[in-house]
């Protein structure tokens, strides 16, 4: 059993170290947030337009704007990397970057191997119609209707719970007729959102796990209230 002395001490030793500790919160395994102030920010961008494309030499969209602003407000230089999604994740993972933006959302099954930000944007996605105004259909007339839905796009399933018929193509802007899609997308192909809400899709950008500093500081440049920015034409 401890003397009394003997458990002060220890307690004293305890309470010190969780006041160390705490001062050293957030803190990154890699230093990449200080590693960034004195080289720059390398982030990895594969092309997710309108979430971020390369476009002559430079990344342009939404994420790209954001992480412009993240780096202006550490005082951060920006390297930009141009590749294929997963061979920026895989360098993510092992701590080759700092950032990678590439339209991801919180679903991706990278999660498991990075970290994943606050979100970037939210957006709802609907079946649309080639039509004015917002027209009104009824549970018949969506089951009656033949719903393009892009292969990779996870809405499939979602429109046959609602009785439409789906047709599974490669990219929506081939084609026309009635779509499931973002919102935002919706509007780029002319159609008219009918109908509930199919799914919500939160979008966010991928840091390497354990990271805590570069974490904090890019949340804090994140929109507290994201919408659907493409949408609304949100910047920071």
């Amino acid at each position: 059993m401890m003397t009394g002395k003997t458990g002060r001490i220890l307690l004293a030793l305890l309470v010190a170290g969780s006041i160390a500790a705490c001062s050293r919160y957030p803190a990154d395994i890699r230093g990449s947030l200080e590693q960034a102030k004195q080289d720059a920010l390398e982030v990895g961008v594969a092309d997710a337009p309108p979430w971020i494309a390369w476009n002559e030499g430079k990344p342009a969209g939404v994420e790209a704007d954001l992480i412009r602003a993240f780096a202006a407000r550490e005082d951060l230089a920006i390297e930009w990397v141009h590749r294929d999604e997963d061979t920026l994740l895989r360098a993510l993972e092992h701590g080759e970057l700092h950032i990678v933006a590439a339209g991801l959302t919180k679903k991706t099954p990278w999660k498991k191997h990075v970290s994943l930000s606050e979100p970037v944007s939210t957006c709802r996605a609907y079946i649309g119609v080639p039509a004015t105004g917002a027209p009104t259909l009824s549970d018949k007339d969506i089951k009656a209707l033949t719903v393009r839905v892009e292969r990779a796009g996870g809405l499939a399933h979602r429109v046959e719970k609602r009785g439409a018929t789906v047709e599974r193509v490669q990219d929506l802007s081939e084609g026309a007729g009635p779509a499931a899609a973002e919102k935002y997308r919706l509007a780029e192909l002319g159609l008219t959102p009918v109908g509930d809400t199919l799914a919500r899709t939160t979008h966010v950008l991928a840091v390497p796990h354990g990271e805590n500093a570069l974490y904090a500081a890019l949340t804090r440049a994140l929109p507290a209230r994201p919408g659907c920015l493409p949408l609304e034409g949100g910047r920071p």
